[in-house]
């Protein structure tokens, strides 16, 4: 039982990792993610079209991974 409960921890454990970004539960914790993000612009953009415009996950990460990167990356 206890190995089950520890493969499902991790499993999920990586599968949060592997996303590049995600919507969390609040737009105030998604944009918590944009500050080192190499595409912050994107990913507010990201979270207000999760969040204040109730887009499906999958058209709006498809304009995320569509978005450009940051032209300057703040230090």
């Amino acid at each position: 039982m206890n190995k089950t409960i520890a493969v499902i921890f991790i499993a999920a454990l990586g599968f949060l990792s592997a996303c590049e970004i995600m919507p969390r539960n609040t737009l105030k914790d998604c944009r918590s993610q944009c500050k080192d993000s190499k595409k912050s612009k994107a990913c507010y953009d990201f979270c207000d079209c999760i969040h204040k415009y109730g887009h499906s996950l999958d058209s709006c990460l498809e304009a995320y991974d569509m978005a450009p990167e940051d032209s300057v990356q703040a230090q």
